[in-house]
């Protein structure tokens, strides 16, 4: 039968668990927990057990949480640049003149819709 400590690392949730959490430190949250004088050591042993894997989930959803901000920042600057050629896409074709491209051979890539139009050219 465990201890009322083990069960609460196993089972609980909550203010309690955030307090002996709170420094990250194993030793610390051992130190902290009331329930010690009535634990077994294989109860002590189980609960550094729970303590260290809570600590490790806790750093995980950290760096998944960094990850996330980092992709919502990246996905952002790309919809910046699709806003900004669109924007760019429009003006151009609304010019009076036409443009073009050149590779990087100095031949011509494109010509804008309106080239037809002014030069009447196909």
């Amino acid at each position: 039968m465990q201890s009322r400590a083990v069960d609460l690392f196993m089972n609980g949730s909550g203010a309690e668990i955030e307090l002996l959490l709170g420094s990250g430190d194993v030793q610390s949250a051992l130190d902290r927990s009331s329930y010690l004088d009535v634990i077994t050591e294989t109860d002590r042993t189980a609960l550094e057990t729970v303590i260290t894997s809570r600590i490790a989930l806790a750093a995980e959803v950290e760096r998944f949480d960094d990850e996330m901000a980092r992709l919502r920042s990246m996905q952002a600057a790309e919809q910046a640049l699709l806003d900004s050629e669109a924007r760019f896409r429009s003006f151009a074709e609304s010019a009076s003149d036409f443009y073009w491209e050149m590779d990087a051979e100095l031949r011509f890539s494109y010509f804008s819709s309106r080239f037809r139009e002014v030069t009447g050219i196909p």
